[in-house]
């Protein structure tokens, strides 16, 4: 954004801190109530709009549990899907039931339950009466639910757009101040250069003034295996409709080189027959064998095949650059 362009949002920004100072005030005097959650509840979390990487923790969090033998239930408020209320993702469950990102960890854990509701009182209610063995909820996306006190706040920050150098909207992308940080037990600085440096790591853990008691993590997102293609072409469209596609597209086009187009589309897009047409005729134009390349997360709302081209993915993991001893929550 153009430093003219933040200048004549400004006004609005501090309009919209007013707000957020003022709902804060009424949970603080009690005229608001926050409800204790009834299980142990990690909120994975972050402070700003678009994406900053929050279900690839999810999912190391739900290995790491797994193997401590840990029975882990997944909150969600299932972000732009067609159901309303509680659901209970089962075998049948579509990403029109449940949402992309609560969809992409059902097919990677399918024995995790998963439970979305944009009332997460009323869903962790649900989890304790009818899950009772369940040892840890992991709510995702809920720094901003206030109504809802989770045991511990995971807060989660893009390496690229650092929270101590942003602004509330619509001049910024913080969807609260940022000392709205020291809520959070962890922090962890998302999305790193894999070979960040010990100095710039020094450097932001300074800038970023966390408590004595609030653990830092710096984590990088590693690309995996492609998914979903039996071809040996070099030839690919890349779409991504996640908050920031720009390292994917770097992946795509160090892979399959530097000419490979690539189409970026709004955070959980929906893709209509005629986008998907138009992908379609730029893959036939590239031969029958070029594939399409997608997110892990857009493949939820995708077919494998768009015409007779493939629908590939990248898998994703989680790296964390201290090295893999370390333990993001109490498990």
């Amino acid at each position: 954004m153009s430093k003219a362009r933040r200048i004549v949002l400004m006004p609005f920004s501090w309009l919209y801190g007013l707000v957020i100072d003022t709902v804060d005030l009424l949970y603080r005097m009690g005229i608001l109530n926050a409800k204790e959650s009834p299980i142990r509840t990690v909120c994975i979390g972050n402070l700003t709009v678009g994406g900053t990487g929050k279900t690839p923790i999810t999912e190391y969090l739900i290995d790491k549990l797994h193997a401590k033998g840990r029975n882990v239930v997944m909150l969600s408020r299932g972000y732009r899907r067609k159901t309303k209320g509680l659901q209970v993702a089962t075998k049948y469950s579509t990403v029109e039931d449940i949402g992309d990102e609560p969809m992409q960890i059902h097919k990677r854990f399918p024995d995790v339950p998963i439970v979305v509701d944009g009332d997460r009182n009323r869903a962790l209610d649900y989890i304790k009466q009818n899950m009772p063995d369940t040892d840890v909820v992991l709510m995702d996306d809920g720094m901003q639910h206030k109504s809802t006190k989770a045991t511990e706040y995971v807060l989660v920050c893009d390496y690229a757009r650092p929270i101590y150098d942003d602004m509330l909207l619509p001049a910024g992308n913080l969807r609260e101040h940022w000392w709205a940080r020291k809520r959070a037990k962890t922090v962890i600085i998302n999305k790193c250069p894999l070979d960040l440096s010990e100095q710039e790591m020094a450097d932001m853990e300074r800038k970023m003034k966390l408590g004595k008691s609030q653990r830092l993590y710096f984590t990088g997102i590693e690309y995996q295996e492609l998914v979903g293609s039996t071809s040996t072409t070099r030839k690919a469209v890349a779409i991504a409709g996640i908050g920031r596609p720009a390292p994917f597209f770097d992946e795509v086009r160090r892979r399959y080189g530097e000419n490979t187009e690539c189409i970026k589309y709004g955070d959980h897009h929906l893709f209509t027959p005629e986008e998907l047409k138009e992908v379609e005729n730029k893959l036939d134009l590239l031969g029958e064998e070029s594939v399409l390349i997608c997110t892990e997360k857009d493949a939820q709302r995708l077919s494998n095949k768009i015409g007779k081209h493939s629908v590939c993915y990248l898998r994703i993991g989680l790296r964390l650059l201290h090295g893999d001893s370390f333990d993001i929550i109490d498990l």
